[in-house]
């Protein structure tokens, strides 16, 4: 009887300790916190230049959680606008097996599209084995993007953000995140405009008095540029003169309207059609160095001046029309070559200034020799008379302009 009751107070005592051992166990699993978790999109900023059009990029969704740790998750990602860019892939299957393990988990739905002017993406997936717990950022999942376009006016920017989720532990309990959304910006593609000297009337001479020569005016990294655009180009109209349109570039129909000191110039193309390159001719202006015979526009021996005079061309207004509707100021244009400074050179003995020295240019200043009150512009060597010194600098050019 002893031996039996003994027997019994023992087994008690066994069940006695496994109850308890399992009262604590149970009790250590619900003294655990709730989890808690970071989602970030990584990286947070995406930064592109016009080059990267059509191109793409990747976008992570990270995490970090604490124990019990991660066993499911619903995810939706936005970004703001969906025609700068646009989903092309997901990829979460590595990234899965990573956390979870191969063959512990899957995926409940995987779906992309639009909403309003933006697109989204939302993933569900679960494990089927164990958690996941992590002191740092761990990619989930990623997102691959192409870039679909950029402005010529303003840099564009849209926001990459995570919308909504869902976080579960393996007992069902929500865990909630802290969320960090990224963003996405590409550079404006700044046009430019080249303002150059094509003197292809008569390259060999120096700029002087009755000289023609064309500016061309062309347009720099451009894509799309549309059938319409207007420039205004200045001239110092003292020593230029404007003698019309020389030709014509990738436009087919381009009008000009001058004044004194400016001519504005319109360009149009009816066949709708668009222009894209690197250095577009958009037309020619045709120049002749002319001015009057004014004491500054005469050769002097020793003049300071080295006597050369500057004229300037400049564009000074207009814009450029693009495709995509962006319609670009000339503030925000890059010019090149503008103002252009043309130096223009006196020619010794032309007192008369018609291009040409001869026997008008000697008789003018030969009238005056040794005589007062004579005009100041026939005093060549600024002595202060007429005088043989005088009807030699003109005679040592005679017929200048004649060759």
């Amino acid at each position: 009887m002893k031996t039996k009751l003994l027997a019994m107070m023992m087994v008690l005592s066994l069940l006695t300790g496994t109850l308890a051992i399992a009262m604590n166990t149970r009790q250590v699993t619900a003294d655990i916190s709730p989890a808690t978790a970071t989602l970030k999109i990584n990286p947070p900023s995406t930064h592109k230049t016009p080059a990267d059009v059509n191109s793409f990029f990747d976008v992570y969704i990270d995490i970090s959680v604490t124990d019990p740790g991660l066993f499911g998750f619903d995810i939706n990602v936005t970004w703001g606008d969906n025609s700068l860019i646009a989903f092309d892939h997901a990829d979460y299957t590595t990234l899965l097996n990573a956390i979870w393990g191969s063959g512990n988990w899957t995926t409940i739905k995987s779906e992309n599209g639009v909403v309003g002017g933006g697109g989204y993406y939302r993933l569900v997936a679960l494990s089927t084995l164990k958690s996941f717990v992590s002191s740092v950022d761990t990619h989930l999942f990623l997102i691959d993007f192409k870039i679909l376009r950029y402005s010529h006016a303003l840099p564009l920017t849209t926001s990459i953000q995570i919308a909504a989720y869902k976080l579960s532990d393996k007992n069902a309990d929500s865990i909630n995140a802290t969320l960090t959304g990224g963003t996405f910006t590409i550079d404006a593609a700044i046009p430019g405009l080249n303002l150059s000297l094509n003197d292809k009337y008569n390259g060999t001479k120096p700029f002087e008095f009755g000289k023609y020569f064309v500016i061309q005016v062309s347009a720099l990294n451009v894509v799309d540029l549309s059938g319409s655009g207007g420039l205004t180009i200045n001239f110092n109209s003292e020593l230029l003169q404007f003698k019309g349109l020389d030709y014509k570039g990738v436009f087919n129909t381009v009008y000009v309207t001058p004044s004194t000191d400016s001519v504005n110039v319109v360009f149009y193309d009816y066949s709708g059609g668009s222009f894209s390159g690197d250095n577009l001719t958009l037309f020619g202006l045709k120049f002749k160095v002319t001015f009057d015979n004014s004491l500054s526009h005469i050769w002097k021996k020793g003049a300071s001046n080295g006597n050369a005079l500057t004229a300037d061309v400049s564009i000074t207004a207009g814009d450029l029309l693009f495709a995509n509707g962006d319609d670009i100021l000339l503030s925000g244009i890059t010019l090149v070559g503008s103002p252009l400074s043309l130096t223009i050179h006196l020619i010794q003995g032309d007192v008369l200034v018609n291009g040409i020295v001869d026997i008008l240019d000697l008789t003018a200043v030969a009238q005056w020799y040794e005589k007062p009150g004579f005009p100041v512009q026939y005093d060549l060597n600024k002595d202060g008379t007429i005088d043989l010194f005088d009807l030699v600098l003109v005679a040592a050019n005679f017929l200048y302009g004649y060759s």
